[in-house]
């Protein structure tokens, strides 16, 4: 009995050691808090009088309203009334350039995180790296608090808030539960609470919305990385699924159907085109285009030897001479011509105008960008759809896209879609989707503006209006990869996918580009019906690319000679003066002279080898097998 009883008073003690060290766990718990209430330059928050109080309740915010900190930091801050002006004021810039009323509440409100008692925690967490100078600074949010402020605040403040919403608050919120702002007492268990966002029938209506749009998203698929400002893809129409990447410095590689870049550029003239990283100009490699049968013909022309190479040989500079700024043209490439590289189609508008080049479709453009045609025809009669972006001449700050009719003065006509793009980025135009893989965006216009938002035009089947719509494109949670950067062109494939081509923000880094591609989530990758054979890239096998060494072919198998050359496929080289004396034009204004002779045209006699009047028979052989064997050295 006094061993139980013993027992019993041991465990009581060992229950008051307990909760007494609980207590004063607890108590130092709560003093080790307080001692971390620390603002940005590292003293603690002070109390204010009652006098700073009613001072900081009287200060303007830069939106012209109260300030709104004195309210939420009542008692233990570290704002007084003689830094408080200075920090009201930090972002003036940024409120000047916005006219989003609840946005510019938002910041007011965030910018009070300065006078937190915790501020030194707020924006100075382990859990991110410091912030660079071009970033707002903004504490560690409550998730909730996080997302309301991006869509509120999104398109709204140039420059910022180009990410998603889960890439935003994957950076500027917390992460562990710990301190967050609002770090004032809130008004609703769940939701931001202030005095600016008490509305949580608002909140969570705008939650809903985000969680149906969500399911309507599309993906993008990071196709290749490494790229040096990529500003275009494009297919050869020859089977072979090839994409052909453009960068800006001047190099065009190919992109095969095994998901590989080949190591040989298809292209190489960067030492034609000027050199720099700079990402907004307009120099350089810009475009590119294959003839409509260039897996017969070659156009752009690529070697005999290797079907993944450009021939440099037989390029050909167009005049330059002709003013065809603003304009749109029609080109006739299939000629037989071998002085012109292009005919003019007579059913040009000017076709035997005096007033404006034949070469122009249409005019009245300011400063046009991508143009896209659509691969279908919209009658019998094959019309295509012609859609161009260009800026506005009356507002250089907005912009257009234009649908190309022939004929049309676009100084005067009506626009198909005129806006002003999202935080003053410039509009890259698109293609029109043709693709297999994403049904719900068959026969949408895609395009977009630099700093990454993308939008659709669908024509109506019924109305032929055609209706503009944000294409959303879904987070890192549900399509394992997410757009960064900026948007520097379109690019579409040989099925009629299309893709997207990007630069990182940051120009210290030149090889940062990247191509995406647009699908579909709720669709396979490549579903059954969209499987097709492969054709394998061919060298040229018509008779013109076989036999026409010295010159070049046309696109409809002519043999156009090089200077010098002349004859069937160029074979006779011409030598002006001609060779005398027996000698062989074996090259243009080459002579191969024959022995006991020289000089350009073989007109002098070699008086340094002996002449035998009488020479044998074999020796004259000799002679002549000699003679031969040079000759066939220069034909072949």
């Amino acid at each position: 009995m006094l061993k139980m009883l013993s027992f019993k008073l041991l465990l009581v003690a060992v229950a008051l050691c307990f909760f007494e060290g609980d207590a004063k766990s607890g108590e130092r718990n709560e003093g080790s808090l307080a001692r971390r209430r620390r603002c940005l330059n590292g003293n603690p928050p002070r109390r204010l009088k009652r006098r700073d109080r009613r001072v900081m309740s009287q200060l303007e915010a830069p939106s012209g309203g109260e300030s709104v900190c004195g309210g939420l930091y009542p008692r233990l801050s570290c704002c007084s009334r003689t830094d408080s002006q200075g920090w009201l004021h930090v972002e003036t810039k940024i409120f000047s350039v916005i006219n989003n009323t609840e946005c510019v509440k938002l910041l007011e409100e965030i910018q009070c995180a300065h006078c937190s008692p915790h501020a030194q925690n707020l924006f100075h967490s382990p859990e991110r790296g410091e912030a660079t100078e071009r970033e707002i600074a903004l504490p560690l949010l409550c998730k909730d608090y996080c997302k309301e402020f991006y869509y509120t605040c999104r398109g709204h403040i140039p420059g910022f808030l180009l990410t998603t919403v889960d890439e935003f608050c994957f950076y500027y919120a917390r992460k562990d539960g710990g301190l967050c702002f609002p770090d004032f007492p809130r008004k609703q268990v769940r939701g931001p609470a202030s005095n600016y966002l008490d509305q949580m029938e608002e909140y969570d209506k705008v939650e809903e919305l985000s969680r149906k749009h969500k399911h309507n998203c599309f993906c993008l698929q990071e196709v290749v990385s490494g790229l040096r400002q990529p500003i275009g893809a494009l297919h050869s129409g020859d089977g072979s699924l090839r994409l052909f990447i453009l960068e800006k410095e001047g190099y065009v590689k190919i992109f095969t159907p095994e998901g590989e870049i080949v190591k040989e550029p298809f292209l190489d003239i960067h030492k034609l085109v000027q050199s720099g990283i700079k990402g907004g100009d307009e120099e350089r490699l810009l475009s590119l285009a294959f003839h409509p049968n260039y897996k017969k013909n070659g156009k752009v022309v690529n070697t005999r030897k290797n079907p993944h190479q450009v021939d440099m040989r037989t390029a050909r500079e167009m005049d330059g001479l002709s003013d065809f700024t603003g304009s749109v043209l029609r080109l006739e490439v299939d000629t037989d011509m071998c002085n012109v590289p292009y005919s003019i189609p007579r059913s040009n508008p000017h076709f035997n105008s005096t007033n404006q080049p034949p070469e122009v479709f249409a005019h009245g453009l300011h400063n046009p960008g991508r143009c896209a045609v659509d691969r279908h025809p919209t009658d019998v009669n094959i019309n295509l759809t012609i859609l161009c972006s260009d800026s506005n001449g009356k507002n250089r700050s907005s912009a257009r896209i234009l649908q190309i009719i022939k004929g049309k003065d676009y100084e005067s006509e009506p626009s198909l879609l005129e806006f002003k793009p999202f935080s003053n980025g410039p509009l890259v135009g698109g293609f029109v989707y043709r693709g297999c893989q994403s049904e719900r965006l068959y026969g949408s216009y895609v395009f977009g503006d630099r700093n990454g938002n993308f939008l659709t035009l669908q024509q109506s089947p019924v109305t032929k209006q055609w209706q503009e719509k944000p294409l959303c494109l879904g987070s890192s949670g549900s399509c394992r990869g997410f757009f960064s950067g900026h948007i520097l062109g379109f690019g579409e494939d040989e099925l009629g996918e299309v893709y997207i081509l990007s630069s990182s923000k940051s120009m210290t880094q030149p090889h940062n580009g990247k191509l995406y591609k647009i699908f579909d989530p709720k669709r396979p990758l490549v579903p059954e019906e969209c499987r097709i054979t492969i054709q394998p890239a061919q060298t040229l096998t018509s008779e013109c690319s076989r036999l026409c060494r010295n010159g070049y072919c046309t696109p409809t198998g002519k043999c156009c000679c090089n200077q010098g050359w002349e004859g069937d496929f160029c074979r006779i080289a011409k030598c002006e003066p001609v060779c005398r004396h027996g000698g062989v034009c074996v090259r243009p204004n080459k002579c191969l002279c024959k022995k006991g002779y020289l000089g350009p045209q073989c007109e002098q006699v070699d008086r340094n080898i002996r002449r035998v009047t009488r020479a044998g028979i074999l020796d004259q052989i000799i002679d002549m097998t000699s003679y031969l064997l040079d000759l066939t050295s220069y034909i072949v």
